[in-house]
């Protein structure tokens, strides 16, 4: 799914001309994160009702050609938490798509800025 919504986006913010890119999903995760509690036996027990981290972590390699060459690597990451639920498996897929979400929103702000800025040639 990253990798669909990456080309996507890339299409969507760069031109024709210039340099070729190519950009590698090197990780995609989504983790719920625990803490110091959830290893105690009766805190347990009330774990499922807690709000818990969701955090997506992504990592993404991009190459710059030009003359058919690598002239530039790139690595990208960004990691994103929301506060989500485990209480049941609607809720876990709700809080693991905010949390892709909230990767992307923050990732695609971050790539256009950072990356497409500096060694692409990104559309008017």
């Amino acid at each position: 799914m990253m990798q669909a919504d990456l080309s996507d986006f890339l299409n969507a913010a760069t031109t024709g001309d210039g340099p070729i890119v190519r950009a590698t999903v090197q990780e995609a995760t989504v983790s719920i994160e625990t803490s110091g509690l959830d290893h105690l036996p009766v805190a347990r027990l009330g774990a499922p009702f807690r709000g818990r981290p969701f955090v997506a972590r992504g990592r993404i390699l991009f190459e710059v050609e030009e003359g058919g060459r690598v002239v530039r690597s790139v690595v990208f990451e960004e990691t994103a938490a929301v506060e989500g639920s485990t209480t049941t498996d609607e809720r876990r897929a709700a809080s693991t798509a905010a949390a892709i979400a909230e990767w992307r929103q923050k990732a695609f702000a971050r790539i256009e800025r950072e990356v497409l800025a500096r060694y692409l040639n990104p559309r008017a």
